[in-house]
């Protein structure tokens, strides 16, 4: 083999050479290393730009932190369950209008349900629940009892509970000609996603715009 003179490994050439008898350790080493050099070459050529090396680094720190923060907003989801409740007044209202009476209820009774909130309710438990009671004119309740169970009872009686804690409620508006009014109150416990979905967004936004990486 002469000095100087570049060695192409054809295919099948090192297997040729190491079954030849005359083969030699220094020719087999010599077509691994120039076999070897090639691609290496052949490799570089596909290897991304600083600025496409430096894009990517950035997208993953930013998918990293959205990952995170999909993960945090889970985690509160899992722990902090919603209560939605939906009012109706059975009794006759006599065409008095009580959106701001029942939202003034809905809100005394949602702030106590977050301190009875039993633990099958943050362990992911959901359920409906319907109740029924009166509100007399001061503002006290009486005749209150489930019509419609979850089939959780830690659930049904966390309902009861939060509502004759919120009470007595703002009396009754003056004037309303009635003395007591009959009130269904629907209560459904489910999960808060709209924060997960927020960020699921994001974390999408973010790997749509890096997929333009060169």
């Amino acid at each position: 083999m002469l000095p100087g003179k570049q060695v192409v490994a054809e295919p099948g050439s090192i297997c040729k050479a190491a079954g030849s008898e005359e083969a030699s350790m220094p020719a087999i080493r010599l077509l691994l290393f120039d076999t070897t050099f090639h691609l290496s070459k052949h490799h570089a050529s596909y290897m991304p730009s600083k600025e496409t090396r430096m894009k990517f680094a950035s997208f993953v720190f930013v998918l990293s932190v959205a990952v995170t923060l999909c993960a945090v907003a889970i985690a509160r989801a899992v722990q902090n369950p919603q209560l939605s409740v939906d009012p109706v007044i059975l009794s006759d209202t006599h065409g008095y209008n009580f959106e701001k009476y029942l939202g003034a209820l809905i809100q005394q009774v949602r702030m106590k349900w977050y301190t009875v909130m039993p633990d099958s309710a943050r362990q992911g438990q959901k359920g409906r629940v319907v109740l029924i009671f009166t509100v007399l004119r001061d503002g006290t309740i009486k005749d209150l009892r489930i019509v419609s169970k979850s089939g959780t009872e830690s659930l049904d009686q966390a309902t009861t509970v939060a509502v004759q804690s919120a009470s007595p409620f703002s009396q009754l508006p003056g004037d309303f000609s009635d003395n007591r009014i009959i009130v269904q109150f629907t209560f459904y416990i489910t999960r808060d996603s709209s924060c997960v979905q927020r960020v699921a967004l994001v974390i999408l936004a973010v790997v749509l715009r890096n997929l333009k990486l060169e």
